[in-house]
């Protein structure tokens, strides 16, 4: 089922002692921007006594009452509602919980006994605690059961599993935590736009939208999202393509924040692909030395890619994204509806960095693309197989939230997601950045495997995996130019030191990992592909 959002109606969480309603209730209304009360907490607030207190003083039927009372009052509140373990042992509250979102956190006996043994605020189990456990779960489970809506596992992992498990089964969403210089979420899903509202600082009065030529039109729902919050909008549109990160649409950008007033607390949006968030991020990041970013991604290359980890940056005559910043978003909305306005080209040259998260770190975007002969057609994605789009999408950013997370700066492991990215920017170069990102990465990729293999890293198989699976999604495999040229835009390439091209390559029974190659290597491989024009 899809239940409504929590802005509009109530969800509640029940379950035993211990199973973290109160610590995944904070999580999913910080990620869904709706209050989140804790029932207990409420309590003890209005009546000005602990829990224990009641119970000790006035009798566990007393309590009840209370509880009962508390959420009754409830209804039709918009929020997350993190209600007592006891609560369904009320028939009134069994009555009312039927007809509403109920999320039920089951844990194991376990792992209950551990959390509950670290507080000694539960009344009912102060004395013989794992006895009574087993008590309440036999008496509790089948209560619980009759007014869940759905039921979500919580185990000894981070609390954010169980919030994706609930997101999942509710609204078919899916989101990360991203670490940099604070934490964010990256939320995907069909309509996670909506989410827009939530997420602006509570003291903006102003937000510059940053859109490219051929999506003004559809931007204006998000104009209206942005003053319906109370915000004055300026709107930046820039030419579609790589073109647009340059400084004279920079210049362009900041004249408008400038007379628009922009301040520190002020917001900018982006809205688009790539080029958007690239640009509109570094716009962000050196306006007032900083100011918020939201990034809501339009194109499947920047929902997996250009969004998530706070690189920022222009081209420059000498390279691309050579001019930059890490600055990391507020939040990342990737809404899937997107997908199904593409272009062919478009979903295309996405699908190139899906295929890489694969290759280098999640084999299971690799199996469900193979078993899908039809996934790199759009029409097919926007038809019956948004859920397996989806999916891979998915995977693609936990890939990358888990790399730029363990890693923001670039220091070692986020080397990783330039995997086919070296040669891929060189041919971007050498063509004047008229080929597609993705297009090129694609290439690139294929040439790091035929690099790996010459350097007996991997072996041909694993080479010869890579051109069918960027084939068979409908992306190119070779390229033909000036080998000359090539070998310039190697060279100015972020990862090369000391004037050695570095690349990275995957190495069979390992991660991947940069290695240094010499000049005469590239060339060998170059010609062995016939990357030369004749």
């Amino acid at each position: 089922m899809i239940a409504q959002l929590p802005t509009s109606q109530p969800w509640y969480l029940i379950g035993l002692p211990g199973s973290g309603k109160s610590k995944v209730g904070r999580i999913l209304g910080a990620t869904l921007r709706v209050p989140h009360i804790d029932i207990d907490a409420e309590i003890e607030r209005t009546s000005g006594k602990s829990i224990s207190e009641i119970f000790s003083g006035e009798g566990e039927a007393a309590f009840r009452q209370q509880e009962a009372k508390a959420i009754l009052a409830t209804a039709g509140q918009p929020g997350v509602f993190s209600l007592g373990g006891g609560c369904v042992e009320t028939p009134e509250v069994r009555d009312f919980l039927r007809d509403q979102t109920v999320i039920w956190i089951e844990a194991h006996q376990r792992e209950l006994l551990a959390r509950v043994s670290r507080n000694t605020r539960r009344p009912l189990l102060v004395d013989n605690p794992e006895q009574k456990l087993l008590d309440l779960t036999e008496r509790r489970s089948p209560l619980y059961r009759e007014v869940a809506t759905c039921t979500a596992q919580s185990t000894s992992g981070p609390p954010d599993e169980v919030v994706r498990q609930i997101l999942r089964q509710l609204l078919e969403w899916d989101f990360v935590s991203v670490r940099g210089t604070h934490r964010y979420n990256a939320i995907t899903g069909s309509g996670v736009s909506e989410l827009l509202a939530g997420y602006i600082p509570a003291d903006a009065t102003k937000a510059l939208l940053v859109v490219p030529d051929a999506l003004a039109n559809q931007a204006s729902h998000i104009e209206s999202i942005l003053r319906g919050a109370g915000l004055g909008v300026h709107v930046f549109v820039h030419r579609d393509g790589e073109t647009a990160k340059d400084l004279e649409t920079l210049s362009r950008a900041w004249d408008m924040l400038g007379e628009a007033r922009i301040g520190r607390r002020d917001l900018v949006v982006t809205f688009g692909g790539g080029v958007s968030t690239d640009l509109g991020g570094f716009v962000a990041a050196t306006w007032l030395r900083g100011v918020p970013v939201i990034h809501l991604p339009t194109t499947l290359l920047a929902m997996v890619d250009a969004s998530i980890g706070g690189k920022t940056g222009i081209d420059t005559p000498a390279g691309k994204n050579l001019v930059g910043a890490f600055y990391d978003p507020l939040a990342v909305l990737v809404d899937l509806d997107s997908l199904v306005t593409l272009p062919q080209s478009e979903y295309t040259a996405g699908l190139a960095e899906v295929i890489k998260t694969g290759l280098i770190e999640d084999p299971e975007i690799l199996r469900i693309i193979e078993d899908n002969p039809r996934i790199g057609d759009v029409a097919w994605a926007a038809s019956e197989g948004m859920d397996t789009v989806a999916e891979i999408v998915q995977r693609s950013i936990a890939v990358k939230a888990r790399i730029v997370s363990a890693d923001r700066l670039e220091g070692g492991l986020r080397e990783t997601l330039n995997y086919g990215h070296t040669m891929g920017h060189a041919i971007e170069r050498a063509e004047n950045y008229g080929m597609r990102h993705g297009e090129a990465v694609a290439i690139g990729c294929i040439f790091a495997a035929h690099l790996g293999v010459e350097l007996g890293l991997i072996n041909a198989e694993t080479a010869h995996k890579h051109e069918l699976l960027f084939e068979s999604v409908g992306l190119p495999t070779r390229y033909r130019g000036n080998l000359s040229v090539l070998m310039e835009g190697l060279a100015t390439d972020k990862k090369a030191r000391q004037g050695k091209l570095r690349f990275v390559l995957l190495s069979a029974g390992t991660h991947p990992a940069v290695q240094e190659v010499t000049n005469d290597t590239v060339v060998r491989v170059a010609t062995l592909l016939e990357m030369e024009e004749r």
